[in-house]
């Protein structure tokens, strides 16, 4: 049997669908981590009292995450953490193409002790492969349903067991250059038939519509699914189709996926489906951020890029 690791989760949106950069380190008394293939740069630990032998490490793969975030996030929860336990030494790495590096380590053996993955969806396939953990009796032990909120603990239930945990939640949201909008004496849109006429306006302003592709993240796709159903479709018929109270062929879900179609043939995003399947994130942050394109459609996330 392959090595199995516990699993942190991380849930991308709201209702529906899931998503998916260095700093400075403190010393440790733990040995240095093995080096990852993609490894941005490792994250010593704080300084713990007891000798090498009397502790347990715990590793950690994360997304590289910016500098100025880093800081905070090592100092406000590593460090702090590790101080809290003097018996336990939490390292953490920060891994470029994650989920593929952690795929590939984990398949092989190896990866580290807390797998983080973009999703409880993706979650299935360590199910499936025997490379996980139950978590049901550390949240016995820890009383984890007295400090989690119960939805929290719900998405990762597979048949009734505890596999993952949502490190975060997020939701979708929609990005605009300001100043473009202001040279072009445009308003932020309120309703589709708004946005719809912004995107045209900004076509013909010889702009780009939307900044988006998938290129650096295929599962990019299940973003704006997630965008036409709940703001097409509506929330409360994506709350019945995911309680089985409605099916996904409903005409509501037909017409959303028709409407992100309508996007896609007018060139509205990224002025054509081959720039879509080809920019990578640099370039469609790049465009918003240079007033070549309007708008973008992401989630929270996003905060981390613009």
């Amino acid at each position: 049997m392959s090595k199995r690791f516990p699993v942190i989760s991380l849930l991308v949106g709201l209702t529906l669908l899931m998503a998916c950069g260095g700093g400075a380190t403190s010393p440790t008394t733990a040995p240095p981590p093995t080096s990852a293939p993609g490894e941005e740069s490792p994250q010593s630990t704080a300084q713990a009292d007891e000798s090498p032998d009397e502790i347990t490490t715990i590793t950690w793969w994360t997304e590289p995450i910016l500098k100025s975030n880093r800081e905070a996030f090592l100092t406000h929860i590593v460090d702090s953490f590790n101080a809290a336990h003097p018996s336990v030494v939490l390292e953490v790495l920060f891994i470029a193409d994650l989920d593929r590096v952690t795929r590939t380590a984990v398949q092989g053996d190896e990866g580290p002790d807390i797998i983080q993955s973009p999703g409880p969806a993706f979650v299935m396939d360590y199910i499936k492969a025997g490379h996980v953990l139950p978590l049901d009796d550390y949240a016995a032990e820890y009383g984890w349903a007295e400090t989690i909120y119960p939805w929290a603990m719900d998405v990762g239930l597979v048949d009734g067991t505890l596999y993952s945990l949502p490190l975060t939640y997020e939701t979708m949201v929609l990005f605009y250059n300001a100043t473009t909008f202001e040279q072009q004496g445009w308003e932020a849109p309120t309703t589709n038939a708004e946005l719809e006429t912004l995107a045209q306006a900004a076509s013909d302003a010889g702009l780009l519509p939307f900044a988006q592709s998938n290129a650096s993240w295929k599962a990019a796709n299940e973003w704006f699914v997630t965008i036409f159903y709940n703001n097409h479709a509506g929330s409360q018929a994506v709350y019945e189709a995911l309680t089985g109270q409605r099916r996904w062929d409903d005409p509501l879900f037909v017409e959303a996926i028709h409407a992100l179609k309508k996007y896609m043939d007018n060139g509205w995003f990224s002025g054509s489906r081959e720039n879509y399947y080809t920019l990578q994130h640099a370039d469609i942050w790049g465009a918003l951020g240079d007033g070549m394109a309007a708008m973008q459609m992401t989630g929270t996330w996003g905060f981390l890029h613009s």
